[in-house]
């Protein structure tokens, strides 16, 4: 009988249930880092944005957008910027599609600094956002739907 320099059917079998077992617990072990990566994106995507809008608020101070109390912080002052059609452009360079609105109060009878309602269409955040990030993640809200996002206080369907 002839002898044969090829692998048998067995052996490859076993080589192929082996390679399956590893890249499933592969794949078992990457999936949740990928999901942390995307919402630690997201998370720096919404504090980009959050200055942004900052800036943006400023700029419009300077310009005397507002009341000159403003400058003396003696009257509360809020404006409410779309992401769509305020920042994006001049204030943030991106092509992702993020919509929302950003809303920037100043003022002494203001509570809150910036709130945030803002979307990219996988994740949604809702919130008040402070100068630093550590606070957003519980904020983040996965699986979004796209109905009853809320923008500046109104509700957009």
């Amino acid at each position: 009988m002839k002898k044969s320099n090829g692998f048998t059917l067995a052996e490859l079998l076993a080589t192929i249930v082996i390679i399956s077992v590893v890249l499933t617990i592969a794949i078992v072990a990457v999936l949740p880092r990928i999901t942390e990566s995307r919402i630690g994106a997201f998370v720096n995507d919404t504090v980009t944005f959050t200055e942004a809008a900052r800036n943006k608020y400023k700029d419009d101070r300077l310009e005397r957008d507002y009341p000159e109390d403003l400058y003396h912080n003696t009257v509360s002052g809020k404006k409410c910027y779309s992401v769509k059609d305020t920042l994006i452009g001049k204030y943030i360079k991106t092509n992702n599609s993020y919509t929302g609105s950003i809303e920037v109060c100043h003022g002494q009878d203001c509570d809150y600094e910036t709130k945030v309602w803002l979307t990219n269409g996988r994740y949604y955040l809702e919130g008040e956002i402070i100068d630093d990030n550590t606070d957003i993640k519980p904020l983040i809200k996965e699986s979004y739907s796209g109905s009853n996002q809320n923008t500046c206080g109104r509700s957009v369907s």
